[in-house]
């Protein structure tokens, strides 16, 4: 444990570790801990290698041997990270690093049109359980932008390893909406009859035939494209002006409020700053942000004290509270600890949930747009577009509540007690890119061959989610030092 510690600390800031490591020598520090040496030795005992290292999956084996059948479920989310073009040769295989790379030279001269291209992007394919703070990079390639034909093969070649090799089964994929991720869930189209939206695809290496994999997009990133969709409403260049029943749905509501509200001496909208109002680049992406916006607070504000012409935009802000409530449970205890003053609590049975999901919000979306075909006939498809939501956001919300109801649906029948909703998110995996940036220090955007390494570090430290959680705290699986390789005998 102490070995462990160490490497944390060491990750966090080397710097930090020497000041405390003590030194006979010049007499400074103050505790007694392993030299530098000793950690590289234990932090280097994977090799690392692009695409799916068989030393990475045997450490997932052992890790996860003891685990429960309810704690054999499991999410694989997939994303790019940004790194910076670099070419470095490796003197232990006499490679150099730097290219791009799946891990597979025919996959290689199949999907790329030029192997020589530097890397841009690093793909990461992140392992997490549905009910306990497992959280687990599994394989890392390089890429120059990835595309649908790409992630098709190394997705499926990472749940057949998953099942057949770690006897882990994968329940749910999570991606952000990005158009090559979108274009992966519509190659599976011919896998399920009589769906709408391809939100899930039969298993194929699972032991059950009727067992399937839940495609999510992002549930936050679908938060903030909502927001954004509202920005753009009447505001913004007017590349939107979302109109419902008669009734308008424009930014201008809830800004022209905020700025009279912004004057009173009894403020009713006390959180909302103008960070929340007047957006920039950086406030775009803040899921906070749009989540304190499109809140039930800001939908009761605007009924109460709002005229008839924001009537609409509130109902719109109160559904898409509760949808990421619904979206995003972090405790089983929530839905009673944090009971809306403004807003009635769901009902203690989950079927109130899935209902409401299903009839409710998801109508709610079916009917605005019956009602934009049905009221406006003759008008060209363009002008229709700009009254809705943007097409993709739309395909987003189908996908990812209907995979929300019927993957939730399946854990319970599977003996799990509940199911956090937000494990179907990528929370874990925007932490793991934080933590490779922030091991660079000063410099944040690593090279290929320093997110190889980074990964080992991260690996290493005591075996905890990028969140900080220790696994050992909730799993039967315990882990001692003898679990770790003998370190070499330091130089002579």
């Amino acid at each position: 444990m102490i070995i462990k510690y160490c490497l944390t600390l060491y990750a966090k800031s080397p710097s930090a570790y020497k000041y405390f490591r003590y030194d006979e020598k010049n007499g400074t520090g103050a505790l007694i801990l392993p030299s530098e040496r000793t950690l590289r030795d234990y932090r280097n005992y994977i090799r690392p290698k692009t695409g799916f290292n068989q030393q990475t999956i045997e450490r997932l084996t052992k890790l996860t041997e003891k685990f429960s059948n309810q704690e054999r479920f499991v999410v694989l989310s997939f994303d790019e990270m940004k790194i910076q073009e670099d070419l470095v040769w490796n003197k232990h295989t006499g490679e150099l690093v730097g290219y791009v790379d799946l891990g597979d030279e025919s996959l290689n001269e199949a999907t790329l049109k030029n192997c020589d291209d530097l890397a841009t992007h690093v793909l990461v394919f992140l392992v997490k359980s549905v009910i306990n703070p497992l959280s687990f990079s599994f394989a890392t390639f390089a890429t120059k932008g990835v595309t649908s034909f790409q992630i098709f093969p190394l997705f499926w070649k990472a749940v057949c390893l998953l099942e057949m090799s770690c006897n882990l089964r994968v329940v749910a994929a999570t991606s952000d909406g990005a158009s090559p991720n979108r274009t992966f869930f519509k190659m599976h189209k011919g896998f399920v009859s009589g769906d709408i939206v391809v939100y899930r695809t039969p298993n194929i290496y699972a032991e059950d035939e009727n067992t399937f994999i839940y495609f999510f997009s992002d549930i936050p990133h679908l938060l903030k494209t909502l927001r954004n969709n509202l920005l753009h409403s009447g505001s913004e260049g007017h590349t939107r002006f979302m109109f419902k029943d008669g009734g308008h749905i424009l930014w201008k509501h809830i800004k022209d409020y905020y700025m009279e509200d912004s004057l009173s001496c009894y403020r009713h909208l006390n959180k909302i700053t103008p960070d929340h109002i007047f957006l920039t680049s950086y406030s775009k992406m803040n899921v906070k942000l749009a989540a304190q916006l499109l809140s039930s607070k800001v939908a009761t504000t605007l009924k109460e004290y709002g005229d008839d012409e924001t009537q609409e935009t509130a109902v719109f802000c109160e559904l898409v509270d509760k949808w990421f409530d619904c979206g995003n449970v972090r405790h089983p205890d929530e839905h009673k600890r944090n009971i809306k003053p403004d807003q009635k609590p769901f009902e203690s049975l989950t079927d109130a949930r899935f209902d409401w999901l299903e009839n409710k919000f998801l109508k709610y979306f079916q009917d605005w747009l019956k009602w934009i075909n049905t009221a406006h006939p003759g008008m060209k498809p363009e002008i229709k577009g700009r009254m809705f939501i943007s097409w993709q956001t739309y395909e987003g919300l189908q996908i990812s509540t209907m995979s929300l109801i019927h993957c939730t649906k399946y854990l319970l029948k599977n003996g799990i007690k509940y199911v956090l909703t937000n494990k179907f998110n990528q929370d874990d995996l925007e932490n793991y890119f934080g933590w490779q940036r922030s091991i660079g220090r000063r410099k944040d955007n690593p090279s290929h061959q320093q997110v190889r390494i980074n990964d080992n570090i991260i690996k290493s430290s005591l075996h905890v989610a990028p969140n900080g959680t220790n696994c050992e705290k909730s799993t039967t699986t315990r882990w001692s030092i003898s679990d770790e390789p003998v370190p070499k005998k330091p130089r002579t």
